[in-house]
């Protein structure tokens, strides 16, 4: 029985023997790769603005703004209908100067049902026109990144009430906000 055990003992060294010697070799056969590089990441931007200088009549238009000043997000105008059927019908260019598509998704607009016998406002986008408080555009066209542009109309009509008497007595100054509001077109990346 002593020459079974001896023989175990040899062959528990040997394997021990063998173990030990396939981690060295295997240690001997390890390479370690490194990769090193600078990465660049350029400047990116959201920015949606009204194009100076890029308002212009319209056909039907009948009036000239007093004042109109385009800067950057704001346009700015005062017009004065003086009589039944006069029309201020103008086109405002949005240009997307940023890095990424966008898409015209809500229009806000001052509610002036109070004055809806004697004038009527509405903004007119990709032909389609908006007169409620709060409207959602629905199908609007991309507007590309840097530089894409798209028209925006306005068109306020002093227009004839089917009652004489509800023409206003006195001159009013209606104040009108447009609210575009812009989002990102997502892509599929």
């Amino acid at each position: 029985m002593e020459k079974k055990g001896n023989v175990q003992n040899f062959v528990i060294i040997m394997l021990a023997a063998a173990i030990i010697v396939m981690s060295v070799g295997f240690a001997l056969t390890d390479i370690e790769l490194t990769l090193t590089g600078n990465t660049t990441v350029k400047t990116s931007s959201w920015k949606i603005e009204f194009e100076p200088g890029s308002s212009t009549p319209n056909d039907d238009n009948t009036v000239t703004p007093t004042s109109m000043k385009i800067d950057g997000t704001t346009v700015t105008y005062d017009i004065v209908l003086d009589e039944v059927g006069d029309v201020f019908d103008y086109n405002l260019v949005v240009k997307n100067f940023g890095s990424f598509d966008a898409k015209l998704e809500t229009i806000t607009i001052t509610d002036i049902s109070a004055y809806s016998n004697y004038l009527s406002f509405e903004v007119i986008h990709n032909g389609v026109s908006y007169t409620n408080a709060t409207n959602t555009v629905s199908n609007a066209p991309t507007l590309s990144a840097n530089n894409g542009t798209e028209n925006v109309r306005l068109k306020a009509v002093y227009k004839k009430p089917d009652d004489a008497s509800k023409l206003p007595s006195e001159d009013k100054t209606v104040k009108i906000s447009v609210t575009l509001v812009y989002g990102e077109v997502l892509s599929a990346n």
